[in-house]
């Protein structure tokens, strides 16, 4: 096996402090391609050569080891669109919230890829790298998919008093930390007693699903012949009626979109050279980390939650190898995991899977040759290690 990893300079990633350091690493740990993180929105508006990545990148050619840019393909945004001229070019959810209204986490902005202007600065993007480090051997997308979470907040309101027929009103709940901020939307009221006034369990909702914004929504009317009846104003309507009346449409009409901009990156990076590499990070299941929240593995989840139907990318010939991102994962849950992904892809192209370590998920020498172990009997490439700073100091 020939194994993979990310490598990040950025801070609170533990980057390599010289690349003899990372070479070394890499010798010991069979490491033969490299996936180096650039920052995307630097190169929207041409070739740009930052010199901690080119001498690394030379570095790491002179000790024979593949490096390809990896980027962040749909967070990418331009510091000059994060205004509300731009707002048509970001992602919309269930509710109809515009994520530049209301970023995940209070930080991240995901953009619509059915935008033609979206579509174009990743092409951009993706040039733009290649030509300024020639070396690369090809490019990685991360992050092309939708995001998606469903997010419950229960609140014990039994010693709320009078305030809690704020919360019976039924309005969005706004909570607010900092410059933070997100809605949530009541999903069950349970009282003790109206008078006097003793609350007792409320639970709002929030489902990130994307994208439900007008454009979005004709354009799968418009593909699919599905009419959304014209009573329904609000966009929780629209988006719930699509979930109980064609599910399966909706679905497909999203991987289409990202498999149209999977296609447009492709021919981007053969047109630079026909011997680039193009390669993608996809998630194994949706929630990830199912694992550790006892829940059972559903592969077909992604293409449902996340719309990253990526077996049909490799079997129309637009992936040169892909990076499932398998972590949580015990060595046998692993195993299981990455044979069932080789076998959906037939080994039409190499696998290598995704392993994280971190502070919360520990892993010694001896844990690592269980994965290894794993790998190999289920027909991957290799592993790729989530990430160098967090396997370089390894007990």
């Amino acid at each position: 096996m020939q194994n993979a990893v990310w490598v990040y300079f950025r801070p609170g990633f533990n980057p390599p402090e010289s690349v003899q350091e990372f070479v070394a690493w890499a010798k010991a740990y069979d490491v033969k391609v490299v996936l180096l993180h650039v920052e995307g929105k630097k190169y929207a508006d041409g070739p740009l050569v930052e010199t901690q990545i080119q001498e690394f990148i030379e570095g790491c050619i002179q000790h024979e080891l593949e490096v390809h840019g990896m980027y962040n393909a749909l967070t990418s945004v331009p510091d000059a669109w994060i205004q509300a001229e731009y707002k048509d070019l970001f992602c919309v959810d269930y509710h109809g919230i515009s994520i530049l209204d209301e970023p995940i986490s209070g930080r991240r902005l995901f953009m619509d890829p059915k935008k033609p202007e979206v579509v174009e600065l990743l092409k951009q993007i993706t040039a733009n790298i290649l030509k300024s480090y020639p070396g690369l051997c090809g490019i990685q997308l991360d992050f092309i998919r939708y995001y998606h979470m469903e997010s419950t907040l229960t609140m014990d309101a039994k010693a709320m008093g009078h305030n809690v027929s704020i919360l019976k009103q039924g309005n969005p709940l706004k909570l607010q930390a900092g410059d933070s901020k997100v809605s949530y939307f009541l999903h069950e009221a349970h009282m003790l007693y109206d008078d006097p006034p003793l609350g007792d369990r409320f639970v709002f909702q929030h489902k990130f699903s994307y994208c439900f914004c007008d454009e979005c929504l004709k354009g799968f009317s418009r593909t699919y012949g599905v009419e959304i009846p014209e009573a329904l104003e609000q966009t929780s309507e629209k988006a719930q009626w699509i979930l109980d009346h064609a599910a399966d449409k909706w679905y497909d009409y999203r991987c289409s979109i990202l498999e149209a901009v999977v296609r447009e990156v492709y021919l981007v990076v053969k047109a630079v050279d026909a011997k680039k590499q193009f390669s993608i990070t996809v998630w194994y299941n949706s929630p990830y980390g199912n694992e550790l929240m006892n829940k059972p593995l559903d592969p077909l989840s992604v293409v449902r939650d996340f719309g990253q139907n990526w077996w049909s990318w490799v079997n129309r010939g637009y992936l040169d190898f892909v990076c499932p991102m398998n972590y949580w994962l015990k060595p046998e849950g692993f195993g299981d995991v990455t044979k069932e992904q080789v076998a959906t892809i037939q080994n039409k192209v190499p696998l290598y899977s995704g392993l994280l370590r971190s502070d919360e998920y520990p892993l010694d020498s001896a844990g690592l040759e269980a994965y290894k172990v794993a790998a190999k009997d289920a027909g991957a490439q290799g592993i790729c290690f989530f990430h160098y700073g967090t396997w370089r100091n390894l007990p």
